[in-house]
């Protein structure tokens, strides 16, 4: 019986997370109207992760910047979510761990930027776009073919 229980609050559960994260990718004309459905949902559950998922559309309505119409007119769903952020954190969390102290200074402003400039020209080691750097992804032209190159021409 204790199993069918269990079995039970597991599923629900899960299709709860569902819900959430079906807000998490609504349109932002559909945003109000699933939120306040979902927050209804939330209230008349009985399980546990409901007051959380409540609780974080509640309290936290950062995470949901991206659901206004001029945002979701100008970015690509794919650039608004964390994924791109993640991505970004994935490539550069040595770096991160190693200057996360580091003090508002001109020389740190300077190793920003040269990880920016990094970025920006040089393209990811595997996927679709692995010819490409997100700078030439977004229509920019450029002579550089990657960050050495251009602080290279920076210098002569």
């Amino acid at each position: 019986m204790q199993y069918i229980k269990s079995k039970i609050i597991a599923l629900q559960s899960g299709r709860l997370v569902k819900e959430f994260k079906d807000l998490l990718d609504s349109k932002w004309d559909e945003f109000e109207k699933k939120e306040r459905r979902l927050l209804k949902i939330y209230s008349d559950s009985p399980y546990p992760i409901a007051k959380k998922l409540a609780k974080i559309i509640s309290n936290k309505k950062k995470v949901f910047n991206d659901k206004v119409e001029k945002i979701q007119s100008i970015i690509l769903p794919n650039r608004a979510n964390t994924n791109t952020i993640e991505s970004i954190f994935g490539r550069y969390r040595l770096f991160f761990k190693k200057y996360r102290k580091m003090k508002d200074t001109k020389y740190s402003k300077a190793v920003f930027e040269i990880l920016r400039l990094h970025h920006n020209l040089s393209p990811p080691y595997t996927g679709s776009n692995q010819d490409r750097s997100p700078i030439i992804r977004v229509g920019i032209k450029t002579k550089y073919i990657n960050s050495i190159d251009r602080l290279c021409g920076m210098i002569s």
